[in-house]
């Protein structure tokens, strides 16, 4: 009966909501019927993990940045007491609905692994770098990931450099936020869209040069024989310091850069 109520509306975004965990089950049965009860029971609980942990996780690096800078939290405990309550307000919003009959359904895994609502949380984390550490700082990273750190200390770049640094500056300054701006607005205002194809490709344009600045580091030390343990250490110098303890291994950096 549920299908039948929904089965000609599937086209309006409030019935396949994608923050009702109860929609992975109702995908489930929709995917696999109702007489594969062991796929029905595997493909919920990995979706509903998914969705959790996706939003969590980064739910986590906002709170760190901020409760870290206010020093709101300043014994570990009270960081991971704060922390959980989080989590478990984060677990308990997944389970509320966007409908008023509190009755959704979700068509596909990427909407539910990938859900729009996620707009909100990547420009946040771009609000909450920015804003703790500096739209210049960040720059800087990104800036660091694409051109490398050895053209940072040259001391004249080629014109292919600058407008690849220029290149970096507009697409993170300008692009990608009005580009998530404008998307989250058009998801909310647009009721009969059918948004799985092109919101997919979306997210991946717009989080693409993340990976693609990743692997060009990876490949540019591999290359000139570099160590590549150093991209996964502490280093104040490409990153710059979140937590207490990278501000401290900041300091006693730059101190030995001084001396």
């Amino acid at each position: 009966m549920f299908q039948v109520k929904y089965a000609n509306d599937f086209s309006i975004k409030s019935n396949r909501a994608g923050t009702k965990l109860l929609s992975l089950i109702m995908a489930s049965f929709y995917s696999y019927g109702n007489l594969h009860a062991p796929m029905v029971m595997l493909l919920s609980v990995f979706g509903m993990f998914s969705a959790i942990v996706s939003k969590t996780v980064r739910v986590e690096m906002i709170f760190s940045a901020v409760i870290d800078y206010l020093g709101f939290a300043p014994t570990w405990e009270a960081k991971t007491f704060t922390m959980l309550f989080i989590c478990l307000m984060v677990t308990f919003f997944n389970f509320l609905s966007y409908c008023p009959d509190c009755y959704t359904v979700e068509l596909s895994m990427e909407t539910i692994v990938l859900p729009n609502v996620s707009l909100v949380i990547i420009l946040g984390e771009l609000i909450v770098v920015c804003g703790l550490y500096g739209v210049k700082r960040f720059f800087n990273n990104v800036s660091t990931m694409i051109v490398g750190k050895a053209v940072n200390l040259r001391t004249k770049a080629s014109v292919l450099e600058r407008f690849t640094s220029l290149a970096g500056l507009v697409l993170w300054r300008v692009v990608i936020p009005t580009a998530i701006v404008y998307s989250l607005i058009a998801y909310l205002l647009a009721a009969r869209t059918n948004v799985e194809y092109y919101d997919v490709a979306a997210h991946a344009l717009l989080l693409l040069p993340i990976p693609l600045c990743a692997l060009y580091k990876v490949f540019y030390f591999y290359i000139h024989r570099r160590s590549l343990w150093r991209l996964f250490i502490p280093d104040a110098e490409l990153w710059g310091p979140r937590s207490s303890t990278d501000r401290e291994l900041a300091e006693k950096n730059e101190k030995l850069v001084r001396f």
